[in-house]
C-alpha cells in the first residue's frame, strides 16, 4: 500500500507555521534547553537545543511526518514554482466551492 503524500505547498511557499509544543521526552540533551516546535499545517517537527546562558542554538533537527514530501537533490521546485502551484490549488478550491 502506497503512502499518501502530505500537501506541503503552503509550507513550501510561505514557510512553516511553527508553534511551541511539549517535549514529551522527544529531546533529551546532555546540555541545553530543549525547544520543540510543530508546524500547524504539515505537522513537521523542529527540535532545537538552546544554550541556557547565551541563547545560542546548540543543535537543530527536523522530524517529518509519515507521507512528508522529500525532494531529491536538484528536483525541489523554486519559490516561484511553489507560488504557481499554490495559485492552482486555490483556483481548484474556488471552482469546487462554486459548484
Amino acid at each position: 500500500m502506497a503512502e499518501e503524500a502530505i500537501d506541503t505547498t503552503e509550507c513550501d511557499t510561505y514557510g512553516h507555521a511553527w508553534y511551541e509544543t511539549t517535549n514529551q521526552g522527544r529531546l533529551r540533551p546532555e546540555y541545553g534547553i530543549p525547544l520543540v516546535l510543530r508546524c500547524e499545517r504539515c505537522s513537521r517537527m523542529r527540535l532545537d537545543v538552546i544554550h541556557p546562558l547565551t541563547g545560542q542554538l546548540i543543535s537543530r533537527r527536523y522530524v517529518a511526518p509519515f507521507g512528508y514530501v522529500r525532494y531529491k537533490k536538484g528536483e525541489r521546485p523554486t519559490k516561484s514554482e511553489f507560488r504557481l502551484l499554490l495559485l492552482k490549488t486555490h483556483e481548484s478550491r474556488h471552482k469546487a466551492a462554486a459548484g
